[in-house]
């Protein structure tokens, strides 16, 4: 089954299923331009256990070297990253509930206020994939009512910490190598419902803003071109995003993952992509 057709078929259960307020069929959009620049495309990542404040240090001079979007840092070290880039264009983006998302929704959306009030610019959370999970099984077993259950809990789980980070860019990661094509489709038009919810809640600019594939942890897989293709053409056309992660770690492979549909990228490897260097195998 390609892409279009998978689209199309869990369009129609979730359809079935009375799970999508907004009922039509996505568009897929052209792919985005590859950048001149593709600093400019990368959230440089530091998120390994230990990270020290030197090593904090040295990540923020590397992106202010390098000119990438943004530095994505543990919570605890974003009043240092932010005094450090306060006079750049990095931004300062932090990871929530990472990198399981089991945190409840109002630990998610405190520890959001909390690194927002801390000067974060970004916001990575991690989705509740053990709701997705839950709900793809129920559809597998025709359960109507258990299926609006986990859809209703997956989606409030998103829209609280999209209302706790008050405008800021909200990514929601949805760990693909756990998930099967159909989970990731699935994942999508729920994320797309956020966005109409917000839309309707005359909000549209709360979020969330991207899907975000990976961890890059847990040892599952990173970002492949055939997760980020679902992901971007039931996304883009409602102005969605696409954030690639886990396993992009050279020019080529951020060529062809922008390709297929990502419009920004996550990397412990930033130095190497831009600098044309082979990034190696595996992590984030």
């Amino acid at each position: 089954m390609d892409v279009s057709q998978l689209i199309s078929s869990v369009h129609s259960k979730l359809l079935s299923f009375s799970l999508l307020n907004h009922k039509t069929l996505p568009t897929p959009l052209p792919p985005p331009t590859f950048p001149s620049k593709v600093s400019t495309l990368i959230d440089h990542t530091l998120l390994s256990v230990p990270t020290t404040a030197e090593d904090i240090q040295r990540i923020c001079e590397e992106a202010l070297l390098h000119s990438f979007k943004s530095v994505c840092i543990p919570p605890s070290h974003v009043p240092l990253a932010s005094k450090l880039l306060s006079h750049s264009s990095v931004l300062t983006c932090t990871v929530i509930s990472f990198p399981n998302g089991y945190s409840t929704s109002s630990v998610k959306a405190s520890e959001t206020s909390l690194s927002i009030k801390n000067s974060a610019e970004e916001i990575d959370m991690v989705t509740n994939v053990s709701y997705l999970k839950s709900l793809s099984v129920c559809l597998e077993r025709d359960d109507r009512e258990g299926a609006k259950v986990y859809r209703d809990k997956y989606v409030e789980d998103v829209m609280r910490v999209c209302e706790a980070a008050e405008g800021v860019t909200v990514k929601c990661i949805i760990e693909i190598g756990a998930l099967t094509d159909e989970e990731i489709a699935i994942a999508s038009f729920l994320f797309r419902e956020c966005i109409y919810q917000n839309v309707q809640n005359n909000q549209p600019t709360h979020g969330p803003h991207y899907i975000k594939t990976s961890t890059g942890f847990n040892g599952y897989a990173g970002a492949t071109t055939n997760a980020v293709r679902i992901m971007a053409d039931v996304v883009r056309e409602c102005g969605g995003k696409v954030k690639a992660s886990g396993g992009v770690g050279t020019l080529e492979q951020a060529r062809k993952i922008v390709e297929a549909g990502a419009e920004r990228i996550g990397a412990s490897k930033g130095v190497k992509i831009v600098e044309g260097g082979e990034g190696g195998e595996g992590g984030y």
